[in-house]
């Protein structure tokens, strides 16, 4: 059974942004503030708040955000995937003891994602790597499986998966009960059916990057990650975190598909 898929009018989403926009300031460069505020008007369609007044368009992508405000998809993504890259170079730098002590751009200097704190927050960058690492882990299946079987409780867990939106479609899916449901059990059938397709897929048009639920949970809390990795190995291990916290929320919409918070902490557990 086919369904047409549910994606919000383009004149909502410009006045959620600039609802949004006037009542929330970031402190970062205006790139990331609107990449942002992007994400955030995405999560109003899914759950019908704001300026969409209760009604839920549970399939709008960033894609689709990105596209009704005007903005160029190609730039958009190149510009988050940079982020991303450049605190890639910023772990392998820390890796190799070459890292200034700052949370900054190797390349450029610039403070990361544009954070003007990061000029002048001075930082360990092993502590960083630490952080880094626990918030790269984090999220991933099998840790969060170790994590409940070892205290005896439910956290849920999913991960970002390439899908082919017209396929979805087809068979009567939205991206709402991807994102919601237990669908771990569903996972073979979904790659079989074309709908999950390779992580090594283009990502773009009828192919964009959505969450997956495999199992449903209260989940964990990201600032209390952050917190407690600061308070337990220290005030750079915070920086680190927070920065694969930015990078987990930043990954769904850029130029190459793939777990990036989990590649980066990957190549620091991996580093001999």
């Amino acid at each position: 059974m086919s369904s047409k898929r549910r994606v919000a009018p383009t004149h909502q989403i410009i006045s959620d942004f600039r609802e949004s926009n006037q009542r929330i300031s970031i402190a970062g460069s205006w790139h990331l503030e609107r990449a942002l505020l992007q994400i955030l008007v995405a999560s109003h369609a899914h759950s019908g708040s704001r300026a969409f007044h209760g009604k839920r368009y549970v399939d709008t992508t960033e894609n689709d955000i990105v596209q009704a405000l005007g903005y160029d998809l190609q730039t958009e993504r190149r510009m988050r995937q940079n982020w991303i890259n450049a605190v890639q170079r910023y772990a392998d730098a820390a890796l190799e003891g070459n890292a200034p002590p700052f949370a900054v751009d190797i390349d450029t200097g610039l403070p990361l994602f544009g954070i003007g704190l990061f000029r002048w927050l001075r930082v360990n960058p092993a502590e960083v790597l630490t952080g880094l690492l626990l918030g790269g882990m984090r999220d991933l299946p099998e840790y969060r499986k170790r994590a409940q079987d070892r205290y005896d409780i439910t956290i849920g867990y999913g991960r970002t998966h390439p899908v082919c939106l017209d396929r979805m479609a087809a068979v009567g899916l939205d991206a709402g009960r991807l994102a919601h449901e237990d669908n771990e059990d569903r996972i073979a059938e979904f790659i079989k059916e074309g709908i999950i397709v390779p992580d090594t897929s283009p990502v773009g048009g009828e192919v964009q990057t959505l969450y997956v639920r495999y199992r449903v949970g209260p989940g964990a809390s990201d600032d209390c990650a952050i917190l407690a990795v600061g308070k337990l190995f220290g005030l750079g291990a915070a920086v680190g975190c927070f920065l694969a916290d930015a990078v987990d929320t930043l990954e769904k919409f850029v130029t190459e598909h793939n777990d990036w918070d989990a590649v980066i902490a990957d190549r620091i557990r991996q580093h001999p």
